[in-house]
């Protein structure tokens, strides 16, 4: 009887509880249900996604990038997929335990929503470290670009470590510690507040630097690059917004009533971690599709690289407007002025010897771009047959022939110096 007495006396205990605790914080089992399911499935999408986009960075960037970004890439998607299973655990106990029940589990919602945004702190300090690199890099290497956002950085980590240990203070819930709650929650509450302030004043000016930046450059590099300067913009807001609008609306909504365990901010605080990720590496990710942007750029000028053996004997086909123009040696139209033709492995002072080399065309170079100009490229030949020698004077030299014996077969060459349309040489 003193059994049963003790027993139904420990459930009316129970009961107090957990009865004082929804009072407290102003929710109701479906409402939490359903903010646990719509935040679990928001993370599940973001985790897909990242994912996806950690097999693409794989494949695209394991042979330039160094072995500590490799390995942080893959250290962040396992983080993501275990808050992803953290979450899920939490639902699982608002789900399946019924509100009788929630006083025993609170502890473990409080500690999974504080390892949710310690994790998030962290990727937040990885990004914002990034990101502080590149406009580093976009300044001019500025020294004094640097020491802001360290301090930055640091101070929101700090903050977080804080807020975090003290939410990991929380006490077993009994009557007592209960009634105490709303105390001990409001001081967590006001160091994630600080943390998430800090967190914005440097994620805002990471992304409007940036985009200053952006718009400086592009009366430079970007003057005729319009498509690859909307890009880069699109880029850095399509990666950087979501999670400081995010962390916006959490901030916003810190000092209405109730628990940001049970209430709609439990969606936010689920997403925010993998969306910090996901920032990050939709950024690395993204290189791809400039370099992309790029290479499309370049094929469409017909831009190619005419490599050649010895000192000065490679050109470059370059396109400017509505021309192509062929870069030749340097040296080389004296050269053929003078009627010497230098072998490309001797020496400039010293001439080649043996049979007379003449310059003739065997090969026809079309570029790649829409104007379709055929250029036409000296090579060295044999000796020409003696039918072939009219008007040669020196056995050492290589003459052009007079106006009047003008031979087809040089054409091509003339061309090559004098342009199309322009006759010989004089």
């Amino acid at each position: 009887m003193s059994n049963s007495t003790v027993a139904g006396a420990g459930a009316g205990v129970g009961m107090d509880v957990n009865t004082i605790l929804w009072k407290q914080m102003g929710a109701s089992v479906n409402n939490t249900t359903w903010y646990a399911i719509i935040g679990t499935v928001l993370q599940s999408l973001i985790v897909s996604s990242i994912l996806s986009n950690t097999s693409n960075y794989f494949s695209y960037f394991t042979q330039t990038d160094s072995i500590w970004l490799l390995e942080a890439v893959g250290l962040g998607a396992i983080l993501s997929v275990g808050a992803l299973g953290l979450t899920c655990a939490q639902a699982y106990h608002l789900v399946y335990e019924n509100e009788h029940n929630i006083a025993t589990h609170f502890r473990f919602l409080m500690y999974g929503d504080m390892s949710h945004l310690l994790i998030g702190a962290i990727f937040n300090a990885a990004g914002a470290s990034y990101y502080a690199y590149r406009a580093w890099r976009m300044s001019g290497n500025k020294w004094w670009i640097i020491p802001p956002f360290a301090i930055g950085i640091i101070a929101q980590l700090v903050i977080a470590l804080v807020a975090v240990g003290n939410g990991l203070k929380m006490p077993k819930l009994t009557i007592e510690a209960v009634k105490d709650l709303p105390t001990f929650m409001s001081g967590t509450i006001t160091w994630f507040r600080a943390w998430g302030a800090i967190t914005c004043a440097v994620d805002g000016t990471l992304c409007l630097f940036m985009t200053f930046m952006l718009f400086k450059s592009k009366q430079g590099i970007f003057h005729n690059q319009d498509r690859l300067f909307k890009r880069l913009i699109s880029l850095v807001y399509e990666t950087m917004m979501p999670p400081v609008l995010c962390l916006l609306i959490l901030e916003s909504c810190s000092g209405i009533s109730g628990s940001p365990l049970t209430d709609f901010r439990r969606i936010f605080t689920s997403i925010l971690p993998v969306l910090y990720y996901h920032s990050v590496l939709s950024t690395l990710v993204g290189r791809k599709t400039i370099q992309k942007i790029l290479a499309r750029k370049l094929n469409a000028e017909g831009i190619e690289q005419l490599s050649g053996s010895g000192s000065g004997s490679g050109g470059h086909v370059f396109k400017s407007g509505g021309r192509v123009y062929v870069s030749r040696p340097k040296g080389g139209e004296k050269d053929v002025e003078l009627g010497n033709v230098r072998s490309p492995y001797t020496p400039r002072s010293k001439m080649s010897e043996g049979p007379i080399v003449h310059v003739e065309t065997e090969q026809t170079t079309t570029t790649t771009g829409p104007d379709g100009y055929e250029i036409y490229l000296p090579t060295l030949g044999r000796n020409r047959l003696p039918s072939d020698h009219h008007g040669v004077n020196s056995p050492d030299s290589v003459s052009w022939e007079g106006a009047n014996n003008y031979n087809q077969k040089w054409e091509s060459t003339d061309r090559l110096y004098d342009g199309p349309g322009t006759g010989r040489a004089t």
